[in-house]
């Protein structure tokens, strides 16, 4: 699977790790082991912040608009309040979102 030829969504990374968004699937990039691995769920985009902390939007839709807020716990995707369509995540770990229409901290 050669990702790097492909039309990627969304990237992400950090030190040794880069995370993509590809027809939202997930995948994480390992520097030292030079391989894809995909991850578990899907997203419509994904922020990482300099420590490594990864957060998605999903792919469904939520009540509130938009879709669901996530956080990769090291084994598992956290659901978190609300929804959003965009994120970005910044250097202290404060994910940033755009949801209907206006973009606000997440926290």
């Amino acid at each position: 699977m050669d990702l790097i030829r492909t039309a990627i969504v969304r990237a992400a990374k950090v030190e040794r790790h880069g995370w993509v968004n590809k027809d939202r699937h997930i995948f994480r990039f390992d520097l030292q082991a030079n391989s894809w691995t995909p991850m578990p769920g899907a997203a419509k985009d994904v922020g990482i912040d300099k420590s490594g902390t990864v957060w998605i939007i999903g792919k469904d839709p939520v009540a509130s608009g938009g879709y669901g807020i996530f956080k990769w716990t090291g084994s598992t995707w956290e659901n978190t309040p609300g929804g959003a369509v965009c994120i970005s995540v910044d250097d202290e770990g404060q994910p940033w979102v755009v949801a209907e229409n206006h973009i606000h901290l997440y926290a």
